[in-house]
């Protein structure tokens, strides 16, 4: 009985890989080099661009309230953006989620920076940034031109935000 369960795990193994590839293969191979421009509403509806913040080191951070991994790293945006704000960070997270659970949401976990919402076009828009594999939580680090220099799957963690963003605010 063994070995079957063996086989299943290695052929699960095998499509997994397989359509990490196909996925990497078939993605956009050259993220846009700035902003996109497209207009995207706060939860008040009113319209923003990322390139509102052209000048400033911005961490665009894709997240969701359904996601654990997304509220994980929160208490960290937050630490960071009261912390190097002063020094030209800007945070914006775009939730991909409707806007009466992002409305919800923050009553309970506060935000120290802006929330954009992009229900229906966040992951593309992701995408459009690098996030070839589809993920939440996905962080763009732009420099001060607007040029994306980084991209992030997963938790931004201490040590990628002290190698990535730091850098860029001196």
């Amino acid at each position: 009985m063994r070995p079957k369960w063996l086989l299943v795990a290695a052929a699960l193994a095998a499509l997994v890989a397989g359509i990490i590839v196909s996925i990497r293969l078939n993605a956009p191979q050259n993220p846009p080099p700035t902003l996109p421009t497209l207009q995207i509403p706060d939860l008040q509806g009113k319209p923003h661009r990322l390139t509102e913040w052209r000048g400033k080191v911005l961490v665009v951070n894709f997240w969701a309230t359904w996601c654990a991994p997304c509220r994980q790293e929160i208490p960290d945006l937050n630490k960071w953006q009261n912390e190097f704000g002063g020094k030209d960070l800007q945070i914006v997270g775009i939730a991909v989620d409707k806007p009466d659970s992002v409305t919800e949401f923050i009553r309970d976990v506060p935000m120290d920076y802006p929330i954009l919402i992009a229900e229906k076009t966040g992951l593309t828009l992701a995408t459009l940034m690098g996030n070839i594999l589809g993920v939440l939580p996905y962080t763009a680090i732009f420099d001060r031109s607007g040029k994306l220099v980084y991209g992030h799957p997963g938790i931004l963690d201490a040590g990628t935000f002290d190698k990535r963003v730091k850098p860029l605010l001196h």
